[in-house]
């Protein structure tokens, strides 16, 4: 077996000088906004310097923006936290260096670190603490910060699952020079603060959404307006599509003189692999072997533009040889060296403007999970780096036209603002978490911080945006845990352990709620694919999982708890936990479902006597005349679960069609759960507004509870894509960053719309939870567009792929029959 370990990385704690940025308000919006789209700069932050340009890119939508300045500091102070995904370690407890604006350089006179707390400082600006996952789908990703730093790398094959530190890349950077005839050429770095005390940009104005990081640089010495855009692929339709291993930074330069522009890029990488140069189209470092960092990356212009590079054991030198002539052509690109770069040159014609796309793209083969070979799927797709180019190549155009449609699904309707920017950014954390074996295996990290695979727990909040962009990605876990069931028939929670247990062992504490979860994600799989091959393959181990739930059920229809697990929890091993018993009975009830599907009506007969009985006794256990207790044993059980905590249980098989309790009486259970409670758990917050809205049928409560918690996290924290599980009393981070359940954004938008897709009878249906006009998304796997709601019409717009139907319902009284619509087509309806 050869060594997983990744060679020793130097990393280096910067101190970044940065401004603050003013943020937007929420706005909600009682009416069909206009088309963003026809006048994109009226949406652009005020500080993104204009750039005159019809290239596609600077059609894009961006709200939210951090100005950073070289003048400003910034830097990392220890914050107590529960645990935490670490600065140079994937799980840290106890403290976390968190960045926050400092008063004055570290380095400066009577600086003081030791007396600088959190509650003194003040939070950096927004694309500091994180940004948008660049890269493909399960290949990797990396983040561009607000600062010009490239950051966060995991394409390295290094992840919590190889026991390997994390890696940062502090010295990779952009770098541009502009010269006209008769001028002394100007180079400056594309960060605020560059390594080896090279030439800072004077600021730059940085903004994100999903799946881009927009950078506009603002210089005395720059005689362009620019703007770089990085991105990665992003297919809505095909996950396959989506996982290529690149990411693209897309210089968009106009020249507003009346002179000619001569205008030189370059990237600058170090060896980070510890491998080979070699020039070749641009630049590729590879490395032999059988490591995890043993393959290559690539580092070329596209578009046309002419690639130079350049090796040297001094970054120094490369910058001298860019700064003095422009380019390095003639210059020495092979053989191992500490860096490596790659410069292209043009010229832009007075009042012309010009696109550059820098493509870094990459292949490593070797992942490990707790020491097994497992792969990358990218590489049985693409077989070398030039394939990967060669692609992009020819799909940039199909690149740019789906993060404009992302876009519009996101951010041209009636939501309000804060969850307009969770929804678009929700899917970073789904790249940023995912990755996909050589054999086809699709998983996900539930957070960095608690690397469990692809736990079924975390699959509750999965499972609608894996419905609508990847339901064969769904598909392929449902099986791997069918497949890896105990022979008791019981589902345990995870696909593994990090560094602790191999890919696809079944892993997790003894749990009544894992195997009911299980029946509810094949249920909602099946009613969104109709896939009835599938369901027909999966029924043995469904049936072997229906008798295990049946002999863990009691009398009363509820399950009984595991003397372990009670022993744990400190309780009486008769206690029975509300969630537990709500997605028991869910569960069973799906399963009746599928049952009658595959005309097995004894098996449906018989759950349906354990269903009604465990509903009924919902309220004789759990309810005391003001809310559900979380626990059967009262109050006694209170310091171990929050009512917050059994929002899941109520509204994930409520949005699979099971109401469990009286509307009244979950009213009044929402009415208990405290909103200090809910602001120190996001994801709860967001359940509780789900709850609220299918409860009262009104947008405004609900909707002013998740702006609230989003405006936290945006005003607060500043920290767009990097959203914690559990936040201190005071809102700082206290536990879990990038975890899964932050995807409960989507319960939001489906509790708006009322959505309910039936694919086994082509039936889409909608009971909208809003008050006057408004627009909201939608999404099948098919089709997604925006459905819009005037006084006397509905119009179903597709935005992208193809929707059927045979029946469409709005409310209780639309109806219309046997649709077909393209990309682009749209249909209106009177009543």
């Amino acid at each position: 077996m050869p060594s997983k370990k990744q060679p020793n990385q130097q990393t280096r704690r910067s101190f970044l000088g940065l401004s603050m940025a003013s943020a937007s308000g929420l706005i909600l919006q009682s009416c069909i906004p206009s088309r963003l789209g026809s006048n994109p700069s009226s949406n652009l932050p005020s500080s993104f310097t204009p750039v005159a340009s019809d290239h596609p890119l600077t059609q894009l939508q961006f709200r939210n923006q951090g100005v950073l300045s070289s003048s400003m500091h910034i830097g990392p102070i220890d914050t107590n936290v529960l645990f935490s995904e670490g600065l140079h370690t994937w799980h840290h407890k106890g403290s976390h260096p968190y960045p926050y604006l400092l008063p004055a350089a570290p380095d400066s006179p009577g600086f003081d670190p030791s007396t600088l707390t959190p509650e003194t400082l003040s939070p950096p600006p927004i694309g500091i603490r994180s940004a948008p996952a660049l890269g493909g789908l399960g290949t990797g990703t990396i983040q561009l910060r607000a600062d010009g730093s490239l950051v966060d790398w995991q394409i390295f094959n290094n992840s919590p699952g190889d026991g390997a530190s994390k890696i940062h890349v502090p010295d990779a950077f952009l770098g541009i020079r502009t010269v006209t005839s008769g001028s002394l050429a100007k180079a400056v770095t594309i960060r605020t603060h560059p390594p080896e005390d090279l030439p800072a940009i004077q600021s730059i104005a940085a903004a994100g959404g999903f799946p881009v990081t927009a950078l506009s640089l603002s210089d005395p010495s720059l005689l362009l307006a620019t703007r770089i855009y990085a991105y990665g692929a992003l297919d809505l339709h095909n996950p396959e599509s989506s996982a290529l291993p690149a990411v693209l930074f897309s210089v968009v330069m106009s020249n507003p003189t009346p002179y000619a522009i001569t205008t030189s890029l370059m990237f600058a990488m170090p060896n980070v692999i510890e491998g080979t140069f070699r020039g070749e189209n641009g630049l590729i470092l590879s490395r032999s072997g059988d490591t995890p960092m043993a393959g290559g990356l690539s580092m070329a212009f596209s578009s046309g533009a002419p690639s130079y590079s350049m090796v040297s054991p001094d970054l120094k030198e490369i910058w001298s040889a860019f700064e003095k002539e422009g380019n390095f052509q003639q210059k020495n690109a092979l053989g191992i060296f500490e860096y490596g770069a790659v410069s292209t040159q043009f010229v832009i014609e007075p009042r012309a403007s010009r696109t550059t796309t820098l493509v870094l793209s990459w292949r490593f083969p070797n992942r490990f999970i707790a020491e097994q070979s497992v792969g990358n799927f990218y590489t049985s797709t693409h077989t070398s780096i030039r394939s990967v180019n060669r692609e992009i190549e020819r799909r940039l155009p199909e690149l740019w036209s789906s993060m404009r449609k992302w876009q519009q699904l996101c951010l041209y309707n009636s939501l309000p603002a804060p969850v307009q920017d969770a929804l678009l950014n929700s899917l970073s954390l789904l790249y940023k978490t995912t990755f996909a074996t050589s054999d086809g295996r699709w998983r996900h990290w539930d957070s960095f911080a608690s690397p469990s695979v692809s736990s079924l727990d975390q699959h509750m909040f999965r499972v609608f945006p894996l419905l609508f962009f990847a339901p064969d990605v769904l598909k392929n876990q449902l099986r791997a845990f069918a497949t890896h069931q105990s022979p008791s028939g019981q589902l345990l929670d995870a696909l593994g352990m990090g560094e602790r247990l191999q890919l696809d062992a079944p892993d997790g504490p003894l749990s009544t709620t894992r195997t009911p979860v299980f029946f509810l994600l094949v249920y909602l799989y099946y009613c969104y694919t109709n896939d009835r091959d599938f369901l027909q393959d999966l029924w043995p181990h469904i049936e072997k999982s229906i008798a295990w739930q049946l002999s863990i059920t009691n009398p009363q229809g509820l399950p009984s708890e595991f003397p372990e697990l009670g022993d744990w929890q400190a309780m009486d091993t008769e206690t029975i936990a509300l969630t537990d018993a709500l997605l028991h009975i869910g569960g069973l009830q799906a399963a009746i479902h599928m049952a009658r599907d595959l005309n097995l009506s004894d098996t449906a007969k018989s759950l349906q006597t354990v269903v009604t009985a465990g509903i009924k006794a919902l309220d004789s256990l759990f309810w005391n005349d003001t809310h559900y207790r979380s626990h059967s044993a009262g109050s006694e059980a209170a310091h171990i679960e929050k009512e917050s905590s059994t929002l899941i249980g109520f509204l994930l098989p409520l949005l699979a069609g099971f109401p469990l309790v009286s509307p009244e009486r979950l009213q009044q259970h929402l009415d208990h759960v405290h909103s200090d409670e809910l602001s120190q758990y996001p994801s709860r917050a967001m359940q509780w507004a789900a709850l609220s809205i299918l409860v009262n049928e009104n947008q405004k409560r609900g909707l002013s509870e998740a702006s609230d918690v989003l405006t936290q996290q945006r005003d607060t924290m500043r920290d767009l894509w990097g959203y914690y599980e559990q936040l201190t009393e005071n809102g700082q981070p206290w536990a879990n960053p990038n975890h899964t359940s932050h995807l409960s954004i989507w319960f939001v938008l489906l509790a708006l719309s009322g959505q309910r897709y039936e694919a086994p009878s082509n039936r889409l249906a909608f009971s909208p939870r809003v008050s006057g006009n408004a627009s909201l998304p939608f999404f099948t796997p098919d089709a997604h567009g925006l459905l819009t709601i005037q006084k006397d019409r509905y119009i179903i717009e597709v935005i992208s792929g193809r929707l059927i139907l045979n029946e469409l319902h709005i409310g209780p009284s639309i109806r219309h029959r046997d649709i077909v619509l393209e990309s682009g087509q749209s249909l209106v309806i009177t009543g």
